[in-house]
């Protein structure tokens, strides 16, 4: 793996922002930035440990780095780690076997690598750590459900924690390729065009809940789509979440600026995106701080056992980079009032 090594400089607003989160595709594709391969001894000690944690039966949401040792590994997560933090802001890691595995030492290992870099938080009122990425039939247009149970393409988005994670179990017949864009790139390309549009989405943008609404919140939330906080900038992009939140009444319309800044927004996510693809135990890891992210429509197996299927975890990675505080508020996970914490071994 090679770094794009580009440096940072403190972010000023309405400025272009030097970062090594800011980057280009073709970039990418020239210094293979942010790819990783485990070695072979590092892949024995994975095993070792998903054994060991296997054989105690310990409950899978009690994993953390303490009781899943990976001393061998530990120069590649610390290059993984500081890859999130302050390189190009994401990692795709080859070469995990999880065809040795049933479903349960498939989340142990999991888990427990996903445990090196954060700590596992809710990803919805349910409580699940572990999340199933898998078509369950739902439309991505419907607001009562999550998008990444229908094989919809979807739009780019951050999740709402520090750094979010795939683990590859089986990939669609044909697409759901991930596509990654820069978002503090997208804000440098969009200040040179339209200034005025940057202007206009670093203000509040309310956000949908979608129903997981904590004690004492209301339905919505806001916070700006470029923000900048202790000369760092972050990106929460607009997504879907925000357009459905203008269903509410007390959600004030958006001003045509902030129309033109996401029609904007959403372009230059196409034309700055870089494709990657997953094949079974691959890992992706990004820092939704700064990256933003989607998929592509796909085509599935009919065969239910071959359907498309990847393991999600939302990790919250205390100081990653500084950030707004309404942000600051959802990092520790969707809770609301009777969630328990689990981890699932199928989609639900």
């Amino acid at each position: 793996m090679d770094s794009l090594d580009r440096g940072r400089g403190p972010a000023r607003l309405l400025e272009p922002v030097i970062d090594g989160a800011a980057w280009r595709p073709e970039e990418l594709n020239e210094a293979n930035a942010g790819v990783f391969h485990w070695s072979e001894d590092e892949l024995t000690e994975i095993d070792g440990a998903v054994n060991a944690y296997a054989a105690s039966g310990a409950a899978l949401i009690d994993i953390i780095a303490d009781n899943f040792p990976l001393p061998v590994s530990g120069a590649t997560l610390d290059a993984i780690r500081h890859e999130l933090k302050d390189g190009v802001g994401f990692t795709l890691i080859h070469g995990l076997d999880i065809g040795r595995y049933d479903r349960r030492s498939q989340a142990i290992a999991y888990l427990g690598i996903g445990g090196h870099i954060g700590i596992p938080r809710s990803q919805n009122k349910n409580g699940h750590i572990l999340g199933h990425v898998k078509d369950l039939g739902h439309d991505y247009d419907d607001p009562q459900f999550r998008a990444y149970h229908s094989n919809n393409e979807l739009k780019f988005h951050s999740d709402s924690c520090n750094v979010v994670g795939l683990l590859c179990l089986r990939h669609a017949k044909s697409g759901g390729l991930s596509k990654i864009t820069s978002g503090i790139q997208i804000h440098n390309e969009m200040l040179k065009r339209r200034p005025e549009l940057v202007e206009a989405l670093s203000v509040d943008i309310y956000r949908d809940r979608r129903g997981e609404i904590p004690e004492g919140m209301e339905r919505t939330w806001k916070v700006p789509i470029f923000s900048i906080v202790d000369g760092y900038m972050t990106v929460n992009g607009g997504g879907q979440y925000a357009l459905s939140a203008q269903r509410f009444p007390e959600v004030p319309n958006f001003t045509q600026d902030q129309l033109d800044g996401m029609e904007m927004y959403t372009d230059l996510c196409e034309e700055l995106h870089h494709r990657q693809t997953f094949n079974p135990g691959d890992i992706q890891f990004l820092n939704n701080h700064v990256i933003q992210h989607s998929r592509t429509e796909f085509e599935d197996w009919e065969d239910e056992d071959k359907k498309r299927h990847l393991l999600r975890l939302w990790l919250e990675v205390p100081d990653i980079r500084p950030i707004h505080e309404a942000f600051a508020t959802r990092i520790n996970g969707i809770i609301v009032p009777g969630t328990e914490l689990q981890a699932p071994l199928e989609a639900e």
